[in-house]
C-alpha cells in the first residue's frame, strides 16, 4: 500500500487527540437538513483532505466547500458537489472567471476522498480503485497570500458568505487540512460528545463543531 492511499483511505486512529468522555464515530450522516461550519479559511499553502460517502442522490445537493466572488476575474473556490448534467461527482477548485477545474466521475455511493496537494494536484480515490489524478495551475492568489475568504461549510457549502440551503445526504467520516510541512492546521473528525451528541471535534483547536441546521446526524460508532 502506498503512503498516500495509506493516507487517504487508512487516515490516522480517531481515538488520538479526543477528549475523555466522548465516544469516536466512524462516520456521522446528515439527512437532508444538517450542516457544520468549519470556521476555518483554507490558506494557499495548506492541503485539504474531504473523505466522504454519498447516500443519496436524489437531489442537487452540495457537500462541502466555499465559493468567493470578486468580480468578474476576481474569484476563488474549492466546492464538492453532485453534477446535474452528468449524474456525477464534481469538484471545482481554484481562481478563474470560468470557475477553476472540473473534476468528474461516474455516479457511485463509494466511500471516495479528495486529497488537494501544495502542489496543486487533484487527486480522487474511492475505497477500491484510485480514480485519477488531475494537475491544475490554479491558485488562491486572488486574495494575497491568504487563500480561500470565507470558512468552508460540509454538508452544503459557503456561497460568498450566504449558507446555500441544499444539503446533502452523505456520510462524512473526516475533512482535514494540513500546511506545506505535514503538520494538521485543522483536523475534524466524527464523534460523539459528552453528552451524546454527535458532531464534529478538531483535534487541533480542541473545539467542537456542532450542526446548525435543524434534525440530528445519524452516526456509527467506531469499531474497535
Amino acid at each position: 500500500m502506498s503512503e498516500l492511499r495509506r493516507r487517504l483511505m487508512v487516515t490516522h486512529s480517531k481515538e488520538e487527540g479526543i477528549p475523555v468522555g466522548c465516544v469516536p464515530l466512524s462516520y456521522i450522516e446528515g439527512t437532508g437538513s444538517q450542516w457544520i461550519d468549519t470556521e476555518k479559511i483554507v490558506y494557499a499553502n495548506e492541503d485539504v483532505f474531504f473523505d466522504f460517502q454519498m447516500v443519496d442522490w436524489s437531489s442537487n445537493v452540495m457537500y462541502m466547500g466555499w465559493r468567493w466572488q470578486g468580480g468578474a476575474t476576481n474569484s476563488n473556490q474549492c466546492v464538492v458537489s453532485k453534477d446535474t448534467s452528468y449524474n456525477s461527482l464534481r469538484l471545482i477548485y481554484g481562481c478563474s472567471a470560468a470557475g477553476g477545474i472540473p473534476v468528474y466521475k461516474d455516479k457511485t455511493y463509494s466511500r471516495n476522498s479528495f486529497y488537494i496537494s501544495p502542489t496543486k494536484k487533484i487527486i480522487l480515490l474511492n475505497e477500491n480503485e484510485a480514480a485519477g489524478t488531475y494537475d491544475t495551475t490554479y491558485t488562491f492568489a486572488y486574495n494575497g497570500e491568504k487563500g480561500g475568504v470565507y470558512s468552508s461549510y460540509l454538508f452544503t457549502f459557503n456561497n460568498n458568505g450566504n449558507l446555500y440551503k441544499a444539503y446533502s445526504k452523505m456520510r462524512l467520516y473526516e475533512y482535514s487540512l494540513t500546511s506545506a510541512d505535514g503538520n494538521y492546521t485543522q483536523r475534524l473528525i466524527p464523534i460523539l460528545d459528552k453528552n451524546g451528541v454527535a458532531c464534529m471535534y478538531d483535534t487541533v483547536r480542541k473545539k467542537y463543531h456542532y450542526n446548525k441546521g435543524t434534525g440530528e446526524f445519524l452516526y456509527k460508532i467506531l469499531e474497535q
